[in-house]
């Protein structure tokens, strides 16, 4: 494995950090599952959430969608939704990006990376013309891996507009983002 490693890296197929969390995770079917360690934290497995380019958001795991009145509207291992603000099945992509022009390379950093707390479901609440908030142990990481977080909490945006994207940086409200 170290020597598979080595080369997925050397070759530029793939980061550092995500060749460490390739071979720190576990296959389900499907669905990865990432594990996270942190010197004094037991091992913990982690939902993730790849950011495409020029797409959606793809969530793997223990996936939660709600409304924003908390009422589920999807549960699933594998769930993709709109980061372009233009699908017409919000919350969830239906390839509206492609027609609407929406371009984002997907590399990110992320000055809020934290170490994860607990094992379990990841809840993506969707706010009312606003972000999509996720709550729970989470992975967020570009398709290429070149870019990668750890959180508890993170706002996604949902509108297409941040300049911070994946994150949201509130950039709705001067777009007027509407969730319907």
């Amino acid at each position: 494995m170290d020597l598979l490693r080595f080369v997925l890296v050397q070759s530029g197929s793939i980061s550092a950090n995500m060749a460490h969390s390739l071979f720190q995770s576990e296959w389900v079917g499907d669905n990865r599952k990432v594990k996270h360690m942190t010197k004094n934290s037991p091992q913990t497995t982690v939902n993730s959430i790849m950011v495409r380019p020029d797409g959606p958001l793809i969530a793997k795991g223990n996936i939660e969608v709600q409304d924003a009145d908390g009422q589920l509207m999807a549960r699933g291992e594998d769930i993709a939704l709109c980061r372009c603000g233009a699908s017409k099945n919000k919350p969830f992509c239906d390839g509206s990006h492609k027609e609407s022009g929406f371009q984002d390379h997907a590399q990110f950093t992320d000055e809020r990376a934290e170490d994860i707390q607990s094992d379990g479901p990841l809840v993506i609440q969707c706010r009312e013309n606003s972000m999509l908030l996720a709550k729970g142990p989470m992975q967020i990481v570009s398709r290429d891996g070149k870019s990668s977080t750890t959180r508890n909490k993170a706002a996604l945006c949902r509108c297409g507009h941040s300049a911070n994207k994946p994150f949201c940086d509130a950039t709705h409200k001067q777009f007027g983002f509407k969730s319907e």
